[in-house]
């Protein structure tokens, strides 16, 4: 597990040196991208996929609305509940984000360099097995 955790702390210091002259981080941009391809997401939907409690996807919420990227609305279905959608602001910062600066996108330095194709096709689906394994006996 340590090298699990070393590799990806590697991989995010690098991508969040690419993020960092441009004034985001790295939860921040992918909260960004998450919200403008659903259109919106409730708070307890950005606690979820950031594997945090939710004051502390409130925290990253006041963040971005802070600074104008994004804005809470009632949810016309539920007026009980509150909807986070992006903001032109926001849509403006995506877009003037370095187009590798995400962990999904291509990069000019591949993570997965050090592995053969073959290896690769082997890595993948134990690490995703590893994850679903870890995830479906962690307290919700």
């Amino acid at each position: 597990m340590r090298a699990v955790a070393i590799s990806f702390l590697s991989w995010k210091r690098y991508l969040e040196a690419k993020l960092q002259p441009c004034g985001v981080n790295l939860k921040q941009a992918a909260l960004l991208r998450m919200i403008r391809s659903e259109g919106y997401l409730y708070p307890a939907d950005v606690a979820r996929r950031f594997f945090c409690d939710r004051p502390t996807a409130t925290s990253l919420i006041n963040t971005l609305v802070r600074r104008g990227w994004v804005k809470r609305e009632a949810d016309l279905a539920d007026a009980r509940r509150v909807r986070v959608i992006i903001t032109d602001a926001g849509i403006a910062k995506l877009d003037s984000l370095p187009p590798d600066a995400s962990r999904s996108a291509p990069q000019q330095r591949d993570p997965l360099a050090p592995f053969t194709e073959a290896e690769r096709k082997v890595l993948i689906p134990l690490l995703q097995r590893l994850a679903a394994h870890l995830d479906k006996d962690s307290i919700k």
